[in-house]
């Protein structure tokens, strides 16, 4: 297959590298990733100021791939990745591996999860794929699942207008108990902002947060911390149709 790759976390990151060199032997690789880590970018797109094409030959010899970076994000990776670089239409288009889970309402802010919507809103089959980790200790059970995945679900069949978010859990693969299809649950976080002084006096506001655990169920947030990888389709159509009569019905009262 032709396969285009991007991701958040840069153009070095080991879950791009380590998978471009898993998927390479046996697919046309290209990637256009960000330069730096773009986390929590969410759908942004640069829109006031030019962007910048980097070509990488050594990388790209050394990891028999075509090797890009972008100086922004990773919308704009995608975008002009597909629309300039890449002169074949791709079968499959991976956004990751991200280093850190991408769960539940989490998405929203996902930049991983973004780059997969962007392709799907163009009109290609893609995947957002992250390991349930900030630490790279089990990295590779994440690239063997997204391999596996690659190598046999029938990509064909996903749609033109949803992506699948996958989620692989922090433990080795051969320990990883399935792959669940899941529905998205809440991420919640204590103490989210965090306020101080900078050395010349001026307060700062530093957002971050620890995690609230989940309360139990069958939804990714909560699988994911048992042992299974997860999967999501994801639609960027965010239209809440069950609300819609509702809403209908409220807006009488206005006249």
């Amino acid at each position: 297959m032709n396969i285009f790759i991007t991701n958040d976390d840069g153009y070095l990151s080991y879950g791009i590298l380590g998978l471009v060199d898993k998927l390479s032997d046996e697919h046309s690789i290209t990637v256009v990733a960000p330069q730096n880590p773009q986390s929590a970018a969410g759908h942004a797109l640069t829109m006031h100021k030019p962007l910048r094409i980097k070509y990488y030959e050594d990388l790209s010899k050394k990891y028999k791939a075509k090797i890009y970076s972008c100086s922004g994000k990773p919308a704009d990776c995608v975008t002009i990745g597909l629309d300039e670089v890449m002169d074949i239409k791709p079968d499959l288009v991976i956004s990751g591996i991200n280093i850190g889970g991408n769960l539940g309402t989490d998405i929203l802010y996902s930049g991983t999860v973004s780059g997969a919507l962007e392709a799907s809103m163009m009109g290609y089959k893609a995947i957002a794929t992250s390991l349930d980790s900030f630490e790279l200790d089990n990295m590779d059970s994440a690239i063997e699942l997204v391999y596996q995945f690659v190598s046999n679900y029938p990509i064909d069949s996903i749609g033109d207008d949803y992506i699948l978010n996958i989620n692989a859990p922090n433990i080795p693969y051969s320990k990883i108990k399935g792959i669940k299809v899941v529905e998205q649950g809440i991420v919640s976080y204590t103490n989210k902002i965090s306020k101080g002084k900078d050395p010349s006096g001026n307060e700062y506001y530093w957002i971050g947060g620890s995690l609230i655990k989940p309360e139990d169920g069958q939804k990714d947030v909560n699988l994911i911390k048992k042992g299974y990888a997860t999967i999501t389709p994801i639609s960027y159509m965010m239209t809440d149709k069950d609300n819609m009569k509702t809403v209908s019905d409220n807006l009488q009262k206005l006249k």
